[in-house]
Order: C-alpha cells, then structure tokens, then sequence
C-alpha cells in the first residue's frame, strides 16, 4: 500500500494547524487465484489456485482473464506471475499478453485467432481489440507476423485502432535479451510514471523494456467524457497440436496517485470552534496529482492532546503541528 500526503489547516480552540498523510491508492493482489469473484474468465479454468487461459485440450485454444473492474492508468505499476507449459514437449506457442483496453465489456474481450495471443489481429476478417495495448510474453516465432525466433517481449497498439499482433505494431522492436519463456516460472513487473512504461523480469535488476508513451491519451482515455480508466488483464492463445498449459499464478495491481496539499480540502461541522471533551467530525476530500478525489472520515476531540492522541494512534495519519495565537480557517 502507498501512501499520499495531504495538508490542511484547522482552528481549534486552541489554534492547532496540522498535515498528515493518508492511503490513496488502489490496489489488488492475488498470491492465488482460489476466490476470483473480482475476475471475469472467458474460457479459462482454476487449477489448484492458478489461472489456466489454456490447456492442452481440445477446444481451449484461446482464454482470457479481465478484473472486472475499470482502475486508473495515470501511473501504476503491476507485478504478475506466468507459466507457459507443454507437457507433450512438442512446443509452446502461442504466449500470453498482459492487456491494457478500453472498447470490450470483460465478458467477451478475447480475439479468437490462431497466433494473436487473444488480443490482436493477424490480417485476418477477425478485429483486434480497439483502444488497446498489449505487452506480450511471446514463446513462438511466427514468421507471418514478423516475430523473432527467440522467446521474446513485445509491446504492441494501435492506438484506438484495432490492435495486431503483427510485430508492424509493436512500439520497439521485439525484445529478445531474455531468460526463457518456456517450461519456467517467471515473474514480471510492468511500471507506469511519467509516461514511461517499463517492464522488468524479476528479479534480474534493470528493465527488460523501456518506452515512452502516453497510454491515457493515445488510448483516449480521457476522450468523450472518459475519467482516464481501463480494464487490465490477461489474453492467449495458442495452435493447433501445440496448444500448452498457459497460466497466471499470481497478480498485484497498484494505482500511485499521491494527493496534492494545494488542491485538497476539508469541511464539516467538526471543524468549528467546539467545547473541550466534546467530539466533532470532518471530511477530507484529497485530490491527486491527476485530479482525482479521495475522501477521507477523521473524527476529532477538542482538546489538543486528545486530538493527538487519536490521530497518533490510528496508525494511517502522520501530523506536524504548531500553536497559533489567535489562529482561525
């Protein structure tokens, strides 16, 4: 969890100003998969805790994994878990691709098509996913679509348009420098601030891949009375006689928005001048460094020390203080 700081000035009878601090982000994690109530899976299977988008079976070469829920893209970061296995150790294809969109209700966004690992088009009459933007964990070289012949990272948009899995959409070229996708566990972390995506392999120190490139605005997040939200999630797909066990064993999600002092505020009864002993309550409405709210219940005392006492002892608030003489909001 992160945590914002927010500042705001309060007369008390005894002239007290503070500032504290106060948890704004949104967050998720699964370490397991064993309650997905938050999580819409199309063709998927829970296995033993994990998330399975596909199996080596027939009619389950494509599988999808959305949170339900729309969650800020201004900065974030998100670290997951993959396991990419045949157990014919005929091959792996096709991959699995960690999904940013905006167009398609999580019940229905998979692209049902041989080498689009669930997201994208391949030239075919199928649409990829509009307003969207696809970090793939490819483990096969389709020569079609321009792929390298290692295991590789790729990021692919369109923009708004409909997204492709053809390496022609990819903002760098495919990433290769890589441990290998296949037969492994292997951790991903994929960073987003300032408008500078990276994605890391964990634990092996610095980025994998470096991009800069403004998800809200090139996906038109904020476009037509959109507040700058998307769904995340997971696609795959993978071929005929070469289908694997492509699964998600873990997943964690963290908005860092961080409220800013200037532009929050604080209102309420509890705010006025009060008798000591008594209890008094106010609202603080934090706003982020996006202009997003966050609302926040404080409950105060008027006496100063008890005050102290229980701000200090909720453990989520830090406070500076000083007395004034004659101080008023």
């Amino acid at each position: 969890m992160s945590f914002g700081l927010l500042s705001f000035c309060l007369c008390l009878v005894l002239g007290l100003s503070l500032s504290f601090s106060a948890p704004v982000v949104y967050h998720f994690e699964y370490s397991n998969f064993g309650n997905v109530s938050d999580i819409n899976l199309i063709n998927g299977d829970i296995v033993n805790g994990v998330m399975r988008l596909t199996k080596e079976a027939p009619g389950s070469r494509f599988g999808a994994a959305w949170f339900m829920n729309k969650v800020h893209l201004d900065a974030w970061n998100s670290t997951f878990t993959l396991f990419m296995q045949n157990v014919n150790a005929s091959g792996v294809r096709d991959g699995i691709a960690f999904v940013v969109q905006n167009s398609l209700d999580t019940t229905n966004a998979l692209v049902n098509t041989l080498g689009g690992l669930g997201y994208g088009s391949v030239g075919t009459n199928v649409p990829g996913i509009t307003d969207c933007l696809a970090i793939e964990f490819d483990t096969f070289q389709d020569v079609t679509l321009g792929d390298p012949a290692a295991d590789h990272i790729s990021v692919h948009t369109k923009g708004v348009g409909e997204n492709s899995a053809n390496e022609s959409a990819a903002l760098l070229p495919a990433q290769t420098g890589i441990p290998p996708l296949r037969n492994v566990t292997i951790s991903f972390k994929v960073t987003y601030v300032n408008k500078l995506l990276m994605v890391y392999v964990v634990p092996n120190g610095g980025p994998s891949v470096t991009i800069e490139y403004d998800i809200v605005e090139q996906l038109g997040l904020k476009q037509d009375g959109g507040d700058g939200t998307a769904y995340i999630g997971f696609t795959s797909s993978c071929g005929d006689g070469m289908c694997a066990n492509q699964e998600v064993l873990s997943w964690e999600f963290n908005y860092l928005g961080v409220t800013t002092a200037g532009e929050s505020t604080a209102s309420g009864p509890g705010l006025e001048a009060g008798t000591a002993g008594d209890y008094g309550t106010f609202t603080i409405q934090a706003v982020d460094q996006f202009g997003y709210n966050v609302t926040i219940g404080v409950r105060k005392r008027s006496s100063f020390f008890s005050f102290f006492l229980f701000l200090f002892s909720c453990n989520s608030f830090s406070l500076t203080f000083f007395i004034d003489v004659g101080c008023c909001i």
